[in-house]
């Protein structure tokens, strides 16, 4: 995933210069733009660390290089897996942090995307290249999402999605990650194959094939990607066991490298099982997660010479599919006239960012480095429409009087998760906004507490 991410990092850098390069009388959108190409230096760091972290994983010695799996392992080998485990435990939880820290960031891309698009309404060009960044950090922040996911454990967003329609929105990256003398074509003979998942997963399923397939072809042939439906009775034994009789959604990925020896076909989805000198062997058996977690089965069939075939069996929905564009909340923006904001946030390019973000979005912000100096500022008898609070601040608030007689009735939205803050009492109209967030979701809470 972490390759993923840097290709997408490539897409908004190439994207904010060709949108510089056409902004040339709009000093704000030039600005935003020059912002939005910092950030991603900056993310792309994050990524490095990331993929440092990667480097540090080695494979266990008795799997790396294996052909077959081993009939015993020592004593030795035992503990030396059991360091591996610990070592990608810590990975895990430092993946978490990261994956926060490249959020912050991520979410400064898409505001400084959004007030650019907002700034140059008159260019086409401009607008067209920062709709395409927009588009990729929604991408990059699903699986953003997915990595803070898998760290901490968290529950899923999934929906009944349309199987087609993922592997549409998966194409472009499929072709990024294959040479050009790798020939990919993709076939849908089933219009209503609809599943219960989320199209980040069905998307990780077809880059951990692929990018296995094209290996296995050294750069040279063909991969068809096949989508039809499935209707199974019995229990058909298939390689990861039985499967259970009714209605699925089959995706069959096939290449036509030299196959995979019959020794070794038995292990493939097996973690940390790798022919590959420099092999993780994660990524076949994260193919093997994915499709556990969509309720899934596999199947795989490889002959000599012609080639191999992964089955992907995943049980249809009856539901109706939702739009994609749920899992980016890809909604209309709704602009402020001119309310009072007030931003109470101690960090200097912090509250640079968001007094940007709410000038951007037609309201006028007012911003303070503590509680203490909104507090004098009331008092001078100034009274804003909305108060915008870091929630790491919250503690300034307990030390005063109480927050009733400072707030008012006027609405809050405090910056942070509801666990993050000390309050005892908050005012009813009280909303979250947990970090990063774009400018989209800050228009949204700005929206629905003003009117």
């Amino acid at each position: 995933m972490t390759y993923e991410l840097m290709t997408i990092l490539g897409e908004i850098q190439c994207h904010a210069e060709a949108a510089r390069a056409t902004a040339k009388r709009s000093v704000a959108t030039r600005q935003y733009l020059e912002n939005i190409i910092n950030s991603s230096h900056r993310a792309r760091l994050i990524i490095n660390r990331i993929l440092a972290m990667d480097r540090e994983a080695e494979t266990p010695d008795w799997t790396a290089h294996s052909t077959s799996p081993p009939t015993g392992v020592a004593p030795a080998d035992l503990g030396r897996q059991l360091k591996h485990a610990e070592h990608l435990q810590t990975i895990g939880a430092t993946a978490g942090t990261i994956a926060h820290d490249f959020n912050n960031i991520l979410g400064a891309i898409l505001g400084y995307a959004e007030m650019a698009q907002v700034a140059s309404r008159r260019t086409v060009a401009t607008r067209q290249s920062i709709g395409r960044i927009i588009h990729a950090s929604h991408r990059a922040r699903l699986i953003v999402d997915h990595i803070a996911a898998m760290s901490r454990k968290r529950d899923r967003l999934v929906h009944p999605i349309n199987v087609a329609e993922a592997i549409a929105a998966a194409d472009p990256l499929l072709r990024m990650i294959l040479s050009i003398d790798i020939a990919l074509t993709v076939q849908i003979a089933a219009a209503d194959a609809v599943i219960h998942g989320n199209p980040f997963e069905i998307q990780q399923i077809l880059l951990n094939i692929c990018r296995n397939a094209a290996e296995a072809l050294g750069g040279t042939g063909a991969i068809s990607i096949n989508v039809t439906g499935a209707a199974l009775t019995g229990a058909p034994l298939f390689h990861t066991g039985p499967v259970p009789a009714g209605d699925y959604v089959k995706i069959s990925v096939a290449d036509n490298a030299g196959g995979i020896p019959a020794s070794v076909l038995p292990h493939i989805l097996e973690p940390f099982f790798t022919t590959k000198a420099a092999g993780s062997g994660l990524g076949l058996a994260a193919v093997l997660d994915y499709t556990n977690t969509l309720g899934g089965f596999i199947d795989v069939t490889s002959t000599s010479g012609e080639g191999t075939r992964f089955d992907i069996y995943l049980p249809r929905s009856q539901q109706q599919a939702v739009d994609l564009s749920i899992f980016s909340d890809e909604k209309k923006v709704h602009l402020g006239h001119g309310e009072i904001i007030a931003i109470v946030e101690a960090a200097s390019d912090a509250l640079e960012k968001y007094e940007d973000m709410v000038a951007a979005l037609s309201y006028e912000p007012i911003g303070f480095h503590s509680f203490a100096a909104f507090a004098t500022w009331l008092a001078a008898g100034n009274e804003p429409d909305l108060l915008l609070l870091d929630a790491a601040l919250a503690q300034d608030i307990q030390d005063l009087d109480g927050p009733d007689p400072l707030f008012g009735k006027r609405p809050l939205v405090i910056i942070g998760n509801p666990q993050d803050t000390s309050l005892a009492r908050l005012p009813a109209a009280t909303s979250f906004l947990k970090k990063p967030f774009p400018a989209k979701d800050l228009a949204n809470v700005l929206h629905k507490r003003i009117g």
